[in-house]
C-alpha cells in the first residue's frame, strides 16, 4: 500500500521516504485496454508475460479493494469528512 510513502521536502514538493520501496511509473505496455499493446500481458516493467502469469502478476502490483478503502479514508479526512459517525 502506498499510503504515507510520500512526504513533503523542505522546498514543499512530495518525496519518496527513505524507508520506502522506490515507487516507478509503469510501461506504456502495462495494463493497456487501448492502442498496440491493448489486452496483452506486459507486467509494469514492460516485460512480457505468459498469458497464465497475467492475473497474479496484475494483482500484485495493483491497488486492492483492501489498498483503496484506507487511501480513500485518508483522502476524505483532509476535507473534514470522517469515517466515524
Amino acid at each position: 500500500m502506498a499510503t504515507g510513502m510520500l512526504r513533503k521536502s523542505s522546498s514543499g514538493t512530495n518525496t519518496v521516504s527513505d524507508d520506502s520501496e522506490q515507487l516507478v511509473v509503469p510501461s506504456m505496455r502495462f495494463n493497456r485496454s487501448m492502442g498496440t499493446y491493448a489486452n496483452q500481458p506486459y507486467d509494469m516493467f514492460g516485460d512480457r508475460l505468459k498469458e497464465e502469469d497475467w492475473e497474479d502478476n496484475v494483482n500484485s502490483e495493483l491497488p486492492t479493494d483492501a489498498d483503496r478503502v484506507p487511501f480513500f479514508l485518508a483522502a476524505l479526512s483532509r476535507f473534514g469528512y470522517s469515517d466515524t459517525p
